[in-house]
């Protein structure tokens, strides 16, 4: 499954780097990885990710549905809100980011765990 996270906000500190406030809406968002900046449905730049926190903790990973914050280097575009940020999975199917791009826009979370949903039958 490939993470996806959602732009909240943007701070630039210097030239050096940008700090990005984030909901994880698929998928689990790992630190020190490369991602891949989705501005208006265009695979735009190729970044690294690091520095990973939640709730002002250092952490190695955030779960789906959860708001973190991490820095983005070696990124060529500038980052809006509302840009989509994607994990660089080795091998992406053009009909896996198709599908990841419509969820995003319509701000779908596909659930992390199995739940029990038998259906309910009605006399």
């Amino acid at each position: 499954m490939t993470m996806i996270c959602k732009v909240l906000d943007v701070f630039h500190i210097d030239d050096k780097f940008t700090i990005i406030g984030a909901l994880v809406i698929r998928g689990k968002l790992m630190n020190d990885i490369d991602v891949i900046v989705v501005h208006n449905d265009d695979f735009s730049s190729k970044c690294k990710l690091s520095s990973l926190s939640l709730f002002k903790k250092q952490v190695k990973e955030v779960d789906c549905g959860q708001e973190c914050a991490f820095r983005i280097h070696d990124c060529e575009l500038d980052i809006v809100n509302g840009d989509m940020i994607m994990e660089v999975a080795p091998i992406i199917k053009h009909n896996d980011i198709s599908l990841a791009l419509q969820e995003c826009n319509q701000g779908f979370a596909r659930p992390t765990a199995k739940r029990d949903v038998s259906p309910i039958r009605y006399r």
